[in-house]
């Protein structure tokens, strides 16, 4: 495929991703990386999705930061940066067949979630190491898929109302990313190509970014996830084949 091409694709997946997660918070990689994994290798993609990642995260975190959450934040963080390590390790030595077919059956999964699982209206006091848990899955997830959403979305749902919610998803992955770029490059998984077309990513991002935050009070959030379910249903079992 034309270099060209796969540049205008790619912005065109990365403005749609960052657009749902201005409105939603959260959700971006989980568009990004099996969209741009039908065309690219997924050992290039992550370390490129979580270039991006960073830089929305920062846009997201300014704007959010007084909504979250700080004592949930905290136990869950740590746990979500010792599961990325242990997630970043075996993005490096496992074969990128077998991480691609991984990856589509939990894309797969979860947008089954968007689809048919609705959050509670009623919030539960659940203790905090179903948090540490949470965190400690999501950052192994995070770390080989740069999608560490699923655990912290279901956990953070039970627990939290939508500008809490948000506000510190948005912290996590934030923090999250700095690390994970950290360590990507430590472990030599960004290079030089990564970080240049994570670099030509930024414009789109920008865009998709601001787009969703105008969107975030306009648009009804629950039918906007059951198409962002569609969306992974397909491209999840595009990836397995």
């Amino acid at each position: 495929m034309d270099y060209f091409i796969i540049i205008m694709l790619a912005a065109v997946i990365v403005l749609i991703a960052h657009t749902v997660k201005g409105l939603t918070g959260f959700a971006s990689s989980l568009i990004s990386v099996p969209l741009l994994a039908l065309f690219l290798d997924i050992k290039f993609v992550v370390p490129v999705v979580t270039i991006t990642t960073l830089v929305s995260g920062a846009i997201l975190f300014w704007k959010t930061r007084k909504d979250i959450k700080k004592d949930e934040f905290i136990i869950v963080l740590v746990f979500v940066i010792i599961g990325s390590f242990i997630g970043i390790r075996l993005l490096a030595g496992v074969d990128s067949l077998i991480i691609k077919k991984v990856f589509s059956i939990l894309v797969v999964l979860f947008g089954l979630n968007l689809l048919f699982i609705n959050r509670p209206s009623r919030r539960r006091d659940l203790p905090g190491f179903w948090g540490a848990i949470a965190g400690f899955i999501g950052g192994i997830l995070g770390g080989m898929f740069d999608t560490n959403g699923p655990p912290l979305i279901i956990y953070f749902s039970q627990k939290l109302n939508k500008q809490q919610f948000r506000a510190t998803l948005v912290a996590i992955f934030f923090i999250d990313a700095i690390w994970r770029n950290g360590l990507y490059i430590a472990n030599g998984i960004t290079n030089w190509e990564t970080l240049k077309f994570g670099l030509l990513m930024l414009p789109p991002l920008i865009l998709g970014v601001l787009l969703g935050m105008k969107l975030h009070i306009r648009v009804n959030e629950a039918a906007f996830k059951k198409v962002v379910g569609i969306i992974l249903l397909i491209t999840g079992g595009l990836l397995f084949y």
